[in-house]
């Protein structure tokens, strides 16, 4: 077994490792520990560095994504408000092309009654934004079953859907009674 009389010239962990394990001498673990321990200040330095430059990174990232998180907020906002600017436009377009009394029945009751222009049946469109709200009156106004049909686009609004209802069925009942869902 080779005898080492110290290590304080060696400089990598290869060779303190190689020195700690050839030799058992008292003096020699030492003064390996001791020199490994130093060692540890220069890697803790190390570590430490690696850390302040992952926490750059880290500030960064969470700048980038907050930025792309307000842009995300402001164009959802942006169009919320043309959704809303559209949403009235489309009211008054709908408001426009009813009778005094679809318009008053509307404000009253929340919805318009209309007569299917082939049959002369009479429904009733519910402004309430659900499915199924286009109702078929018996001759006692009492609804028989709803109707359901809608225009398959996202983002068309409500108001819009309504007035196609309302021209599907005076202008094209057999049309709308064959492509709506019956409830």
């Amino acid at each position: 077994m080779p005898f080492f009389t110290g290590t304080a010239g060696l400089t990598s962990t290869d060779n303190i490792w190689f020195a700690w394990s050839q030799t058992s001498t008292a003096a020699t673990t030492n003064q390996v520990w001791q020199t490994w321990t130093s060692s540890a200040t220069a890697a803790t330095n190390l570590f430490q560095s690696m850390d302040q430059a992952a926490q750059e990174v880290s500030d960064e990232l969470r700048a980038q994504r907050a930025e792309a998180e307000r842009v995300r907020i402001e164009a959802a906002r942006k169009r919320q408000a043309e959704r809303q600017v559209a949403t009235e436009r489309a009211r008054e377009l709908l408001l426009s092309y009813l009778t005094q009394a679809q318009r008053e029945e509307l404000e009253r009751d929340g919805g318009f009654s209309v007569r299917g222009g082939s049959t002369g049946r009479r429904y009733r469109i519910n402004a309430q934004e659900s499915p199924g709200n286009v109702e078929v009156l018996g001759s006692d106004g009492n609804r028989i079953h709803r109707l359901c049909a809608h225009d398959r686009r996202h983002g068309t609004p409500w108001p819009d859907q309504l007035l196609a209802q309302k021209f599907y069925l005076e202008h094209h009942e057999g049309e709308f009674l064959e492509v709506a869902n019956r409830h």
